[in-house]
């Protein structure tokens, strides 16, 4: 499994929460319902008159983030930062300045972009759930610009698309572009049935479309010639539900120390979009595929949204597999140890 290498179907838009702020929503509404199950994750904008803003570059001019760099063309805007967001999130074996690999994506996001529906004219989306949003402006009020609605028939496609094209056409081609890369970013979490951190990929999104370091997942380990993919999965049979976790790891040495750089995808179905790490001194990589003598207790850092996790990595007792355990920090979530395994990347 290699998570986040973005060479699957382009997930367009979704949807986020409206929750008692202020919305626009009084005219005839457009439900999605008797299609499937509506999921969070952007899709959201703020609307002051006739502009219309993404909730990412939004969030990013009230942070004090500069003016986000544009063409004024959608589509080399759109072109520029789809190789931003492969650079960002491909994995580690993965050469996102490859020719052949920018095509393949190019192709799938335009393939995703001319499947979009839209909703008839006069109507508007309905709200669906997100997480926290910011203050509004005197006179402005959220929008629903367009959701992703899951599909439970067995037979149909993943997933429709619906767009308020009214909303779409008020946005720059800049937050237009935006809002495609935020959910170019969680289409690999559909994929793979994992969740999406909406706050780690709106911070991204604003710091990219800015200039600002990203913190991508895994530049200081790509290219490396020895890299593990460790994975663990807990899956109950009786209620579906399932936890997953999974990281990269190589050798590397900080301030003369030798050990092992942990490079976290997902922990707990949470996947990332920017740099979750940690580093375990004196460990090797053999220890690992070895699933042998592996007992560490650390601290994994995302950089981009200043959160921490704590990890408890070991071998069981027969050195058969091994054992995570983790839990975000200063959050009382319960947790318990999850079996896996390393295997070299190829």
């Amino acid at each position: 499994m290699k998570a986040l290498a973005f060479t699957v179907t382009f997930i367009f838009i979704l949807g986020c929460k409206a929750g008692s702020s202020p919305s626009e929503n009084k005219r005839e509404g457009f439900s999605q319902a008797s299609d499937g199950v509506v999921n969070g994750g952007g899709g959201k904008g703020i609307r002051c008159g006739n502009k219309v803003r993404t909730l990412d570059l939004y969030e990013g001019e009230l942070k004090g983030y500069p003016t986000p760099v544009t063409s004024g063309d959608f589509e080399t805007d759109f072109k520029n930062n789809l190789q931003k967001v492969s650079r960002q999130v491909s994995a580690p074996n993965v050469n996102p300045d490859d020719p052949a690999y920018q095509e393949n994506d190019l192709a799938v996001a335009h393939k995703m972009l001319s499947e979009v529906i839209d909703i008839p004219n006069g109507q508007r989306l309905d709200f669906t759930a997100d997480a926290t949003l910011p203050a509004l402006p005197a006179g402005c009020s959220f929008v629903q610009i367009a959701v992703n609605v899951v599909s439970e028939q067995i037979d149909a496609a993943p997933f429709k698309i619906y767009r308020d094209k009214e909303l779409w056409n008020m946005m720059s081609p800049v937050d237009q572009v935006a809002l495609s890369m935020h959910e170019y970013i969680y289409a690999t979490v559909r994929v793979m049935d994992a969740e999406p951190s909406s706050d780690d990929t709106r911070a991204l999104i604003a710091r990219m479309f800015s200039d600002l370091e990203t913190y991508e997942l895994y530049s200081p380990i790509r290219g490396k010639s020895s890299i593990a993919e460790c994975i663990f999965i807990d899956f109950d049979q009786t209620s579906g539900n399932y936890a997953y976790s999974q990281f990269y790891a190589a050798q590397e040495t900080i301030n003369g120390i030798t050990g092992l750089g942990i490079y976290f995808a997902a922990i707990n179905k949470k996947l990332f979009s920017s740099r979750t790490k940690a580093f375990i001194p004196g460990l090797r990589i053999e220890a690992l595929i070895n699933k042998s003598g592996v007992n560490a207790q650390f601290v994994a850092k995302n950089f981009l949204i200043n959160k921490d996790w704590q990890v408890d990595l070991k071998s069981n007792s027969q050195n058969e597999s091994l054992l995570m355990k983790t839990s975000e920090t200063n959050q009382n979530e319960p947790s318990k140890y999850v079996e896996g395994s390393c295997n070299y990347l190829e």
